[in-house]
């Protein structure tokens, strides 16, 4: 079994939070997802070649304002959102916060190959009435 495989088996039932905005000017939202280890890329940062590890993510829940964005503003896989610039960044930086317990030492790398929603989650704000959306709580 390879080093990819083993990552995966121990990544297959651990969920990890973090924060996520929307855009710069949104406050950040909470944001609950599981990884998927694809393997490593070299690529240029500053520079320099350095080793990337790049993942897939999916989300498994979030706050329920970015339920009701989402169901507003995005389609069902809400492929513009999930894909904007600062969400994936966010994004981003939880990932290698949470690498770094792995390797406190070392500059973590990530790259984000997909971001998507889970069945369950994207059923949920599919399932969303429309004539109940307020982001009063």
């Amino acid at each position: 079994m390879d080093n990819t495989n083993k990552l995966n088996i121990l990544l297959k039932n651990v969920s990890f939070d973090s924060e996520a905005r929307i855009n710069v000017h949104s406050r950040p939202f909470n944001i609950n997802y599981r990884l998927e280890f694809l393997g490593k890329k070299d690529m240029i940062s500053v520079g320099d070649w350095v080793t990337y590890d790049v993942f897939d993510v999916t989300i498994l829940d979030m706050d329920e304002n970015l339920k009701k964005i989402i169901k507003v503003f995005g389609d069902l896989t809400s492929e513009p959102l999930l894909n904007d610039y600062v969400f994936v960044s966010d994004v981003s930086a939880g990932v290698r916060s949470e690498l770094q317990y792995f390797s406190p030492s070392t500059k973590q790398y990530v790259q984000i190959n997909k971001i998507k929603l889970s069945p369950n989650l994207e059923k949920e704000i599919n399932d969303i009435e429309m004539s109940k959306l307020s982001t009063e709580n």
